[in-house]
């Protein structure tokens, strides 16, 4: 008998090695969102640990969706075949909104640890 192993096979939901993969690149892309698009200078710890955040936030939406869409057999009875537009509409919100809140948490972490009791630590310029 000849195995068969094909792209459905390779990307079937018992395929353990996959997920990993998916959440490295995600987390990578994140990194480069915010190496590229922030205009202040992050440290690698804050872009990697914002990343890692955004991971998780990411994997809690993916599972949520997925509870709401096997529950939202409703909404193809109301709007028919827009609900698959809705629904990818509502997926684009919850991924912009969990990017939105782990770049919020690397500027808030980074800002942080450049505060002092006092307020903003000045730093000597580098002419001087």
């Amino acid at each position: 008998q000849s195995v068969q192993f094909g792209p459905t096979e390779l990307l079937d939901e018992g395929a353990s090695w996959f997920h990993p993969i998916v959440d490295l690149v995600i987390g990578l892309t994140f990194a480069f969102l915010v190496i590229a698009v922030v205009r202040k200078r992050v440290g690698l710890l804050h872009t990697f640990g914002g990343a890692a955040l955004f991971v998780a936030l990411f994997e809690l939406a993916r599972a949520l969706f997925g509870l709401f869409l096997t529950h939202a057999t409703q909404l193809n009875l109301v709007y028919g075949s827009l609900s698959r537009i809705i629904a990818v509409i509502l997926w684009i919100y919850y991924v912009s909104l969990t990017l939105l809140l782990a770049m919020c948490f690397v500027r808030v972490w980074h800002e942080s640890l450049h505060r002092g009791e006092l307020g903003e630590l000045v730093h000597a310029p580098d002419n001087a």
